[in-house]
């Protein structure tokens, strides 16, 4: 049974074989700026897009552009395997600022200036698509994973299974009244994800940790480095409906 969960889409899309993820150029000869991709990497590339999760098949297709056939994507939480792609990014890729003397700090100058090239890397355009795309990549991994609820698949909308996940209201719903009684719930967006893993795998697990504040939820996503752009999701889509403004508390963190 196929459920659409947008009202529009010009994107691929989780069930459709193709990388859920933008910016990854399989007609061309590169995929990153500075990669240059093999053939078999391509096809490496293609293969694991066709059964994995929009998230796994990220991580797995960017960390073969970045990394090549030695990477390997260990199925860690989401906040580890960005950072270990990030690193492979800021060590082998190019990216705008990068000089020879970064590459030696990576591995022989002291901690406080590798931190420093860190941060200095962060800034670049290449980390903040990377973001993007990951980003991207998580937005699609929960509309999949609602795609694949029994509740959902028995006839909920997504937003109405959000409201009795959390206990305000009851389908059935518009999504404008969706929003309007999931205003309050506070809760992070990679928790939730993590949550519906474990219910489609049979377990009951407990309902993400709620928050009372935004600076609350601020703190906690920033020390847990789970953090989502607000900015990146779609207007008209479910994540968004989760969402908070906790960006002025990130700094307090």
């Amino acid at each position: 049974m196929s459920i659409i969960l947008r009202m529009s889409n010009n994107r691929p899309g989780p069930d459709n074989g193709l990388p859920a993820s933008r910016g990854l150029a399989f007609g061309s000869s590169r995929g990153l700026r500075g990669f240059r991709t093999t053939s078999t990497l391509r096809t490496q590339v293609i293969e694991a897009s066709t059964s994995e999760s929009p998230l796994a098949r990220f991580f797995r297709t960017k960390g073969l552009l970045l990394g090549g056939p030695t990477y390997a994507y260990r199925s860690l939480a989401t906040e580890q395997e960005f950072t270990k792609l990030s690193r492979l990014l800021q060590q082998n890729g190019s990216w705008m600022g990068k000089t020879a003397d970064d590459e030696l700090q990576l591995s022989f100058h002291s901690q406080t200036e590798q931190k420093a090239l860190q941060k200095k890397f962060q800034k670049s355009p290449e980390y903040r698509e990377l973001r993007r795309e990951l980003n991207r990549a998580i937005e699609d991994e929960l509309d999949w994973l609602l795609s694949r609820n029994e509740q959902v698949k028995n006839g909920l909308q997504p937003w109405e299974y959000l409201c009795e996940v959390f206990k305000v209201g009851k389908a059935p719903m518009t999504r404008l009244e969706a929003k309007k009684v999931l205003r309050p719930i506070k809760v992070n967006i990679y928790d939730f994800i993590e949550y519906e893993r474990n219910v489609q795998r049979g377990t009951k697990p407990q309902t993400p940790k709620r928050f009372k504040t935004d600076s609350e939820l601020g703190k906690y996503s920033k020390k847990k480095g789970r953090v989502y752009a607000l900015e990146d999701a779609k207007e008209d889509g479910v994540l968004r409906l989760l969402l908070r403004r906790i960006f002025r508390f990130l700094a307090l963190a």
